[in-house]
């Protein structure tokens, strides 16, 4: 819908090659999809039909409830940006009111029918009325008086279920402080601080993925302002403020780079299809306006062939650990690690099929690590360091084809 030539598209293809293989390869988390059904939702809003066509709101409130469904962030994104954006169509497109009014009620609809049977069965599961746990869990484990997550400082915690490998399959139900802003001035000054150091984490999320970053935000807020067609400030806005509003919701909490995936392809679109209207406004030549597009999508491999190189063979180490533990019988059993390595002996777990207990309690002395384990039923201890520990009740694996980490096994006797 950026009316992109056959050029223009096949160097938008090429550079979202790179950006798609690290999004898959990196981590398994529902940002991807998200990121992908966004797409086709803003593809609709951005269709020219939009404003003549009811069909255009209802696929829209449709992929808005398919993205809830892989994240619940989306409900409020959906909600805020949908609701914007045909305000802003109804504002400009005063001959089709009455299509747009059609479109929003359509996509609204579409939209709760999709995200409400799925907030009713999860709401029916808590025993209380929620869109979705993790929001909820992020913001209070990063609360005012919150160590952090439980996993890293609460000691062994068993499973939910006999189908949990651990505890964070649903992390909903460990115990951490719920908290609010508004209870207090001391609060309410904290959250301000997290959120102007969301800000400028989310500043350098969007600079990591490509130094044009800013030059293009700045370059499309220009255009809006002098491009002499409507068409283009309207797609340019649009891209602008779903870069705003998904961005902003984060400020709340706290960001990491995956949660901001949407926005960097958006940050790839926009750059090309900025150039391309800066090269029609001020009639750039073709082959200088080329060069252009080149230099803006070139500026967006960095970020994933740097980060594909780097995560490369990671898990490597961990399977090959997994395969040698396999000849001592450790499938099946309870396991635990030491301080410090929670995500490897995760991964570890998930390789050998066993049951996950986590990290034990931060400074333990090796008495009280037997302690632990022993009441946790623990049958093998992980232990990430160069150092050996006398931990009454276990032997350590020897004979072993690695000297890392250590392996405690329940003693026989």
């Amino acid at each position: 819908k950026l009316n992109f030539d056959i050029k223009l598209k096949a160097v938008t293809l090429v550079t979202l090659i790179p950006l798609i293989l690290y999004f898959a390869f990196s981590k398994t988390t529902p940002d991807l999809l998200v990121l992908t059904v966004l797409i086709f939702y803003l593809n609709f809003l951005l269709d020219p039909k939009y404003v003549n066509s009811s069909r255009m709101g209802l696929l829209a409130g449709f992929c808005g409830g398919v993205a809830f469904l892989a994240k619940s962030y989306v409900f409020f994104f959906f909600l805020v940006h949908f609701i914007i954006v045909n305000i802003d169509y109804w504002l400009k497109f005063q001959k089709n009111r009455k299509n747009i009014t059609k479109n929003f009620v359509l996509g609204l609809v579409v939209f709760l029918c999709i995200s409400g049977i799925w907030v009713a069965v999860i709401s029916e599961k808590y025993d209380k009325f929620t869109i979705g746990t993790a929001g909820t869990y992020n913001f209070a484990a990063f609360g005012p008086e919150s160590s952090g997550h439980p996993v890293l400082s609460d000691g062994l915690m068993k499973p939910w279920d006999k189908y949990a490998l651990s505890v964070w399959d649903d992390p909903s139900y460990l115990k951490v402080k719920s908290w609010s802003p508004f209870s207090s001035i001391k609060n309410f000054d904290y959250e301000i601080k997290i959120i102007l150091y969301d800000m400028l984490e989310i500043f350098k999320v969007i600079e990591s993925f490509s130094v044009l970053s800013i030059l293009i935000i700045f370059l499309a807020f220009f255009l809006i302002f002098k491009s002499s067609s409507d068409s283009s400030k309207n797609k340019l806005t649009l891209i602008l403020l779903t870069i705003f509003i998904y961005s902003a919701g984060y400020c709340l909490i706290f960001v990491v780079d995956r949660y901001l995936w949407f926005v960097d392809v958006l940050l790839l679109l926009l750059g090309v299809f900025s150039v391309k209207v800066f090269s029609e406004e001020y009639s750039i030549n073709k082959n200088v306006s080329m060069l252009l597009v080149f230099l803006v999508s070139f500026s967006f491999i960095f970020y994933p062939v740097f980060n594909l190189y780097d995560i490369s063979g990671n898990s490597e180490g961990t399977y090959n650990l997994a395969e040698n533990l396999k000849e001592y019988g450790v499938q099946g059993s309870n396991i635990a690690a030491g301080q410090g390595y929670w995500r490897d002996a995760l991964m570890l777990s998930y390789y050998l099929d066993t049951k996950y207990y986590g990290l034990t309690k931060p400074l333990s002395s090796e008495k009280e690590i037997s302690e632990e384990l022993h009441s946790n039923n623990i049958e093998y201890y992980i232990l990430w360091s160069n150092e050996s520990m006398d931990i009454q009740g276990y032997e350590k694996l020897k004979d072993l084809n690695f000297d890392y980490p250590k392996i405690y096994r329940l003693s026989s006797g």
